[in-house]
């Protein structure tokens, strides 16, 4: 068994993870790969490798069922903390709900678009999304640099020189 695991930590795969998550609760490799849909051998390598990346038996094999190490409790909440992380980096973003949106919005505009645009927006605006604020700006040099890099969200008119 190897003591130093610098080295071998890009063996924690995600899926290991969850297999050992799911041995723990089941104490038995065959319900922990059905449960996965997995083969039993494809676990039971899985298994050899966790053991030989954490240095450690992991879970002894015993008349009731895989029992799991001390290491293994010790790391079970850091383990579904880890899962559960990845859970929800994983998840889809969530919808723009205008009612509940409180953020502001830059825009730059031409002046005509002041005059013509901006008071039908700001009306619409706030019977949609109560919360959120506009800010218009006038059209400038430097304009594209800060709406790449978030401190403007929308230009609006005729601008031949924005790409």
């Amino acid at each position: 068994m190897r003591t130093d695991m610098s080295t071998d930590l890009h063996l924690l795969d995600p899926r290991h993870l969850a297999f050992l998550d799911r041995l723990h609760r089941s104490r038995s490799v065959t319900r922990a790969a059905e449960q996965l849909g997995l083969s039993q051998p494809t676990v039971s390598v899985w298994l050899a490798q966790l053991r030989e990346t954490l240095g450690d038996p992991l879970f002894v094999r015993t008349t009731e069922g895989m029992l799991p190490t001390p290491r293994v409790e010790a790391m079970m909440d850091t383990v579904r903390s880890v899962l559960e992380g990845l859970r929800r980096l994983s998840e889809p973003a969530a919808a723009f709900e205008p009612a509940q949106s409180e953020r502001e919005f830059r825009i730059f505009m031409t002046d005509a678009s002041h005059i013509t645009l901006l008071p039908r927006l700001f009306t619409h605006v706030h019977a949609q999304a109560p919360g959120v604020w506009l800010e218009a700006a006038p059209i400038r040099p430097g304009m594209l640099q800060a709406m790449e890099n978030g401190e403007a969200d929308l230009a609006l008119g005729l601008l031949p020189d924005l790409e």
